[in-house]
């Protein structure tokens, strides 16, 4: 519950994670680094993490995220799982709930402002494909959705800042009100109405009407997983 600064590999939990496994964890401390890999829970991640959040304030300089920093790595991968802080970063890959994604992300969200340069994204700033001499790696977001204001410079988006080719964007969105941006390299936009819709498969038109145009949100989430609440409240995940 601490507060944490350090210059690399900062995180509100874990700094660096390699090739660990995390679950039902979580940190509130603001976090301050002076470097590269920044993040509320993780600074660097490359193992698994679940049923975790973090709520604290991340600042750093490049890879800065509300959640993790980085999420790196062809196993890398966080499920279920949020952030909740303000994310801020002086130069790129900043976003609400990681920096820079080549990992697996499903199932999360992000509610907190995110300000940064290049690469800044309401959920994730820089959504990559990488070549490695591991193997080539690639980011994949899948039933995620962001809604805090997002300011930057190139490549600024409500939910990804920048998103590379090869990499896949699934059943993802942004809130076009809060966010302030109706731009994102990846995701759908829609409104604060529509992202309260209450239910899965359908959105309400400006009248409160069901949307008429077949334009679908939380089609594929599975209820097992998500609680819709109301239709004045964003989503959360079961338990929360």
């Amino acid at each position: 519950t601490g507060n944490v600064h350090g210059d690399g590999n900062v995180g509100g939990l874990v700094g660096r994670d390699y090739n660990g496994a995390t679950s039902n964890s979580y940190a509130t401390g603001n976090v301050i680094g002076t470097g590269n890999g920044v993040g509320g829970l993780f600074g660097v991640l490359n193992g698994t993490v679940e049923n975790s959040y973090a709520e604290g304030n991340v600042t750093g300089e490049y890879n800065v995220g509300g959640f993790a920093g980085v999420n790196g790595g062809s196993e890398t991968t966080i499920k279920r799982s949020y952030a909740t802080g303000e994310v801020s970063g002086n130069e790129y890959n900043i976003g609400g709930l990681v920096g820079k994604n080549t990992g697996f992300i499903s199932d999360s969200y992000a509610l907190g402002s995110v300000e940064g340069g290049d690469s800044t994204g309401g959920l994730v700033g820089h959504n990559r494909y990488q070549e490695s001499m591991e193997g080539d790696f690639w980011g994949i977001i899948e039933n995620s959705y962001a809604t805090g204001n997002v300011s930057g410079c190139d490549d600024t988006g409500g939910l990804a800042g920048k998103d590379d080719e090869d990499t896949e964007v699934i059943a993802s969105y942004w809130d076009i009100n809060l966010s302030g941006t109706n731009i994102s390299s990846a995701g759908e936009g829609r409104t604060t109405q529509q992202m309260q819709a209450g239910t899965p498969n359908a959105i309400l038109d400006d009248e409160g009407n069901e949307d008429s145009q077949g334009n679908l949100i939380y089609a594929d989430w599975e209820e097992a997983i998500w609680d819709f609440r109301t239709t004045i409240e964003y989503p959360v995940l079961q338990g929360e």
